[in-house]
């Protein structure tokens, strides 16, 4: 529980705190929980918090704090003010956005090659393009269809990823939406 201690006037929080410590005198503390117990809260305007979650807001464009606490109703509560970041902190996280994104791409990519190649139990795809030199027909065919599919994928995600920084294509809005970019792979027969 969260607790304020409010001005004289009963209309500002002067002091949040979480386990304590509310000024009795000008020496000495007193937990806050225990002026709510005792019955000396009001003497000491001491006020249950309640405590309330971040407003949504954009985390590229706008930054979020806690700004002190407010009545609502006859409940006081966290007040949050969220504010317009500048240009220039905007354009440092939408860069630092992207760079998130895309190597969150890349590891889906990879992941993605990886499970396939495990489905006929190679380790992983570049277990499997290693087998498109075995003399065995079968693990010559699964190895050069691994190297085949390994290289489409590769080459359509970086396609893509370089008309997004050019701006010939939007933002895709997911990992999940590049992966359907990708080419298909199914195992030969």
């Amino acid at each position: 529980m969260e607790y304020a201690q409010l001005n004289e006037a009963g209309t500002e929080a002067l002091q949040i705190t979480t386990h304590g410590n509310v000024e009795w005198d000008a020496n000495n503390f007193c937990s806050a929980e225990a002026l709510t117990r005792d019955g000396k809260a009001e003497q000491f305007r001491v006020v249950p918090l309640l405590v309330t979650e971040q407003p949504a807001f954009d985390a590229i464009t706008q930054r979020c704090y806690r700004d002190g606490c407010e009545l609502v109703g006859d409940q006081w509560q966290y007040k949050w003010t969220v504010e317009s970041l500048s240009a220039e902190q905007i354009a440092t996280n939408q860069a630092a956005a992207v760079q998130i994104f895309q190597a969150q791409v890349v590891s889906a990519a990879q992941a993605r090659l990886d499970d396939f190649a495990k489905t006929r139990n190679y380790d992983g795809i570049l277990s499997a393009c290693t087998y498109a030199s075995s003399g065995v027909p079968k693990f010559a065919a699964e190895g050069q269809y691994a190297v085949n599919a390994r290289d489409a994928t590769w080459n359509t995600l970086y396609t893509v990823m370089a008309e997004v920084q050019n701006s010939t294509r939007p933002m895709p809005g997911s990992v999940a939406e590049v992966m359907t970019l990708l080419p298909v792979m199914a195992w030969p027969e």
